[in-house]
């Protein structure tokens, strides 16, 4: 599940994490009602990695549409060859 997404130049950061800096007040108050096991931070991560350029996300997502239609298109023919070609 991803959480926060953001944008950065390449560069040296730190990352500091500090308890409970990251919900509202309101959010922390349902929170302290709720009775709640303590997390085990074990089981999370963090990963940085670079992204892809947003063209590249609209080229493949126009040759999906395009193969998408290639396969109807051949299974539309292969239907209709016979109607095609006999005459």
């Amino acid at each position: 599940m991803e959480l926060f997404r953001f944008t950065a130049p390449a560069g040296k950061y730190t990352l500091k994490l500090i308890p409970g800096s990251s919900i509202s007040t309101v959010e922390n108050s349902i929170v302290n009602l709720l009775t709640a096991k303590m997390v085990d931070y074990d089981k999370y991560f963090i990963q940085v990695r670079k992204s892809q350029p947003t063209f590249l996300v609209f080229i493949a997502i126009a040759l999906i549409v395009l193969a998408g239609l290639c396969i109807i298109g051949g299974l539309v023919l292969g239907l209709l060859a016979d109607q095609i070609f006999t005459n």
